[in-house]
């Protein structure tokens, strides 16, 4: 009955080419528990690696975005009761020069001498700190960064020194006689600038993500600080220490600023009591921290801290920078396909140079200038971000990389079982199936009488095996596909083979038997696999 049905399934096959036809790996499966649990182990790894880190700690099945913005830097001198510099009635809230330790006028310092500068010994101070005569700025005095975008100065140290022209260089002077085209009598007048500490910074900025961009995103493309909730980054330093923790920039009451949070997303891990005992604040018009704050996040003490000529970085002047990120991404969301709120972070760093000043020039008459000399603290900030939304290729990219790692965990799983393991002969008898003879495979009538049996026929052996006729394609068929089964149907076919065999006579049994026997011989003869004594 199976040459029917084979040759029927045959004949459809033909209609078809073998080409469209699916093809799926085979699976061996290893009987071993060492070897089943070090290879789930080793998957389960891959899965956290993947789905834990790279997915829901990093969001890297995301793309991302680089938005592009302007910064408005201003400063403000401490004022009472936080009012609006602008009204007549607001009053400055200036610390008093005597009681400033870097002040020569400070109570707690020695009485002033004749020169503009003396040593003072303070326990805030260093005892080699030069202690210069204070005088107080406003805002207006202080604006310094030349109308530069994200950028402001705030002068600490200021020499004045009156030049006159000597006429050496004029036209008509004598050859050879220019040596400086201005001189002066004395190295000027040097002063710190009281109080900066106190003073104040607004930081207003707006971002907007690329035109080509906005189709993706589902969330906003542009808007400005007021819009979105804004946190301070404060990092412990000092002895390698990366500690850091976000610091909410809270809303005055009656402002508006921080927009409108969105309920179903959570907000970033935040310390909101520190910003009260910090001065920062939001209000209508921007974000307000004051200059100590910007120098305490970013480590500057500017009368402790040196720099290589071991002057105080109050005389020489500092570079802060304020890096403005915008981000949206959150970790471990529930809904990890979804980006998480839009928000900002300020993060302050000081950048490495050794002195910053600014020079100013004010020509006077009867040829005469004013040099001012300015030292003091630069505020560059710069708006950047990583905005992120849902993207199929990232998926796909994850994907290609978990199943990369798979195939180099099962590689890893097969050198081992077969060159270490102990049972790796075995493994390699599970593992590899041996093939038909193809070398003597459609062979004549020729071939099959050299190969004749002893129990049967050289005419019965060869229909046999190669099939009479029209039923020869057939016979071949059923060979190939029988040998290419598993060990499991072969089993089976065993058992069907033995319960078909009771119907036989005993001649007949026998004659299975001895040709059983024969080909074993020879297998065993040609392969040396077992001993023909064990058959």
């Amino acid at each position: 009955s199976w040459n029917k049905r084979d040759l029927s399934m045959q004949s459809v096959n033909m209609n078809f080419p073998d080409i469209i036809y699916f093809r799926a790996p085979k699976k061996v499966v290893i009987q071993a528990r060492r070897i089943g649990l070090l290879h789930k182990f080793l998957l389960s790894l891959i899965f956290v690696y993947l789905f834990g880190f790279q997915v829901l700690y990093k969001c890297r099945h995301m793309a991302s975005t680089s938005p592009t913005g302007t910064v408005r830097v201003s400063a403000q001198r401490p004022v009472v009761a936080r009012c609006n510099v602008k009204d007549p009635s607001c009053l400055s809230d200036f610390t008093a020069r005597e009681d400033l330790p870097y002040c020569s006028q400070s109570r707690r310092s020695d009485p002033p001498d004749d020169s503009d500068a003396k040593k003072i010994v303070h326990p805030e101070r260093r005892p080699d700190t030069v202690s210069y005569t204070c005088e107080y700025w406003d805002e207006l005095e202080m604006d310094k960064s030349s109308g530069q975008q994200g950028r402001a100065m705030i002068p600490t140290r200021v020499t004045v020194q009156n030049q006159h022209r000597t006429g050496n260089c004029d036209l008509g002077a004598e050859p050879d006689a220019c040596k400086n085209v201005y001189a002066s009598h004395s190295n000027g007048n040097t002063t710190y600038i009281a109080d900066i500490e106190r003073f104040t910074i607004l930081i207003d900025h707006a971002f907007a993500i690329p035109l080509s961009d906005t189709g993706i995103l589902t969330q906003v493309h542009s808007g400005p600080t007021i819009n979105f909730p804004g946190y301070w980054k404060s990092c412990k330093h000092g002895e390698g220490k990366a500690d850091c923790e976000l610091i909410r920039v809270p809303c005055v009451h009656g402002a508006m600023c921080d927009g409108a949070q969105d309920e179903q997303h959570g907000e970033p891990k935040a310390n909101h009591e520190t910003a009260e005992s910090l001065g920062i604040y939001g209000i209508s018009s921007g974000d307000i921290v004051p200059v100590s704050t910007l120098l305490l996040l970013a480590g500057v003490d500017l009368d402790k801290d040196l720099n290589s000529d071991g002057e105080s970085l109050r005389s020489t002047g500092v570079v802060i920078q304020i890096d403005i990120t915008y981000l949206n991404r959150e970790p471990f969301r529930w809904k990890f396909w979804e980006p998480g709120p839009l928000h900002y972070v300020y993060h302050v760093t000081r950048l490495p140079v050794e002195t910053y000043k600014a020079m100013e020039t004010l020509n006077l008459d009867n040829k005469r200038r004013r040099v001012s000399d300015i030292h003091g603290i630069l505020i560059y900030a710069s708006l950047g971000g990583d905005i992120v939304h849902f993207d199929v290729m990232r998926v796909l990219m994850l994907l290609a990389s978990a199943a990369t790692l798979v195939a180099v965990v099962d590689l890893l799983g097969h050198l081992y079982c077969s060159l270490v393991w102990e049972h790796r002969a075995n493994y390699k008898d599970c593992k590899e199936d041996r093939s038909l003879q193809f070398d003597y495979i459609n062979v004549g009538s020729q071939k099959c009488e050299e190969d004749g049996s002893e129990f049967l026929t050289t005419e019965e052996l060869c229909k046999s095996l190669l099939g009479d006729g029209e039923h020869r394609n057939a016979y071949m068929s059923f060979v190939r596909q029988f040998t290419a089964q598993d060990a499991e149907a072969l089993r089976l076919a065993a058992h069907i083979t033995i319960a078909n065999a009771q119907k036989l006579t005993a001649e007949e049994k026998q004659l299975v038997r001895n040709r059983f026997g024969d080909y074993a011989r020879r297998f065993s003869a040609r392969e040396h696999l077992i001993p023909i004594s064990e058959i």
